[in-house]
């Protein structure tokens, strides 16, 4: 069959080549999930500029503050340390965040520079933060965290 005619060649139609990868690169965008599968969790709408307030019960992306803390903490803590999950007791939210041996310095002061800032959206559904640091197998003075 001849090429002018649209017809085989190689045991192929030119056309059935062009499907074929378009329904490759179909499955293969289907099965990773797409664009937005890398993102990181969307919080609320309700608070971006000129937007009206959502009603909680209808919000698709209510604010988690458990999910809010662990993400501010993980991208603050320096290598190595890590903190434990909130805690929330007696309307504050209480973060043991655990140092390692090998560091040097006041584990108190440290968890100074952990607080967030006062213009932080971290505050939206938060109002207390206490941070215990853990170091040398034993609990320090805490320090607390306000808007």
């Amino acid at each position: 069959m001849t090429e002018q005619t649209g017809r085989r060649r190689g045991g192929r139609t030119l056309a059935g080549r062009s499907l074929i990868g378009l329904f490759a690169g179909l499955l293969i965008f289907v099965l990773t999930g797409g664009p937005g599968r890398a993102q990181a969790p969307m919080q609320s709408f309700g608070d971006m500029p000129a937007r009206p307030r959502i009603n909680p019960d209808v919000d698709p992306y209510p604010f988690d503050p458990f999910l809010s803390l662990r993400i501010y903490l993980r991208q603050r803590l320096p290598a190595g340390w890590w903190a434990r999950d909130p805690v929330y007791d007696a309307g504050a939210f209480t973060v043991v965040v655990n140092i390692p041996e090998n560091w040097r310095g006041n584990p108190t002061s440290a968890m100074l520079q952990l607080c967030p800032q006062p213009t932080s959206a971290l505050w939206q559904g938060i109002n207390l933060i206490e941070l215990k640091p853990f170091f040398h197998k034993s609990p320090w003075p805490s320090v607390t965290c306000r808007k």
